[in-house]
């Protein structure tokens, strides 16, 4: 949004949160009005000209995507719901089932008083950090089954969530190293990795946005303002020392 002062010049910018603004098509004009809810005191009506409208390119000319283009997050939106369902189920089995580390099965049944004087007698000789290991004698018809740390469809969910986190992080264009994911350090690839980021996502975005405030800003000041913000650069060691080698 434009704040503009007395004399109708752009002297502040406020960002807008896109799901809080609603183009409203005008037969006259393109847009007619801007729709704000959330941001203002209440409903708001902006001028077309005081908004600066920033929109990712879509394919569907013909619904809604000529005036709100196709966000990131809606192109994968598959792989970001099934990741954010294969979480919250992790979530609700961890919190609601904690397996047993030993299951003890005897072939007559038990007296109350029996079952919880065995109970405790087994608890009592596993219960301190320092009987971690010792063996275990049962009684005649009584026979142990350990249960495993981890289940198999808990690994498999583990594997899973790795594979569609590569995919949310390609959808974004994030390699691992930028968010601190990646299992190998070192300082080749970690340079290698920014320069991919700042090449191939953060500058095209960069570009974008400043070709929507030249079009829809720099003419407020001048027919031959163009606005520029300048590309993000990854600092190679090796680069600046091979430029200091060739400038000397």
């Amino acid at each position: 949004y434009k704040v503009r002062n007395g004399l109708r010049t752009p002297v502040e910018l406020w960002p807008l949160p896109s799901q809080w603004v609603w183009a409203i098509p005008s037969r006259e004009k393109y847009i007619g009005q801007y729709l704000v809810r959330g941001v203002f005191a209440g409903d708001a009506y902006l001028d077309p000209a005081d908004v600066i409208h920033i929109r990712e390119p879509a394919l569907d000319w013909s619904g809604s995507g000529r005036f709100y283009g196709w966000p990131t997050m809606a192109a994968g939106a598959r792989m970001l719901d099934v990741e954010d369902a294969m979480l919250r189920r992790l979530h609700s089995q961890f919190k609601n089932y904690a397996p047993p580390g030993l299951h003890y099965h005897m072939e007559e049944t038990l007296e109350p008083e029996q079952h919880m004087d065995l109970y405790q007698q087994i608890c009592n000789m596993h219960a301190l950090a320092e009987q971690t290991g010792r063996p275990i004698l049962s009684h005649a018809g009584m026979t142990v089954q350990e249960f495993g740390p981890t289940s198999p469809r808990e690994m498999d969910y583990g594997r899973s969530l790795d594979v569609i986190l590569d995919y949310t992080l390609g959808i974004f264009g994030v390699p691992r190293a930028v968010v601190g994911l990646s299992k190998e350090y070192n300082r080749a690839n970690l340079t290698g990795a920014t320069i991919a980021f700042c090449e191939s996502t953060a500058n095209p975005l960069l570009k974008h946005l400043s070709q929507h405030l030249t079009q829809q800003l720099g003419h407020e000041f001048g027919d031959d303002i163009e606005v520029e913000i300048p590309p993000c650069t990854a600092n190679d060691v090796e680069d600046l020392r091979r430029d200091v080698e060739l400038a000397f």
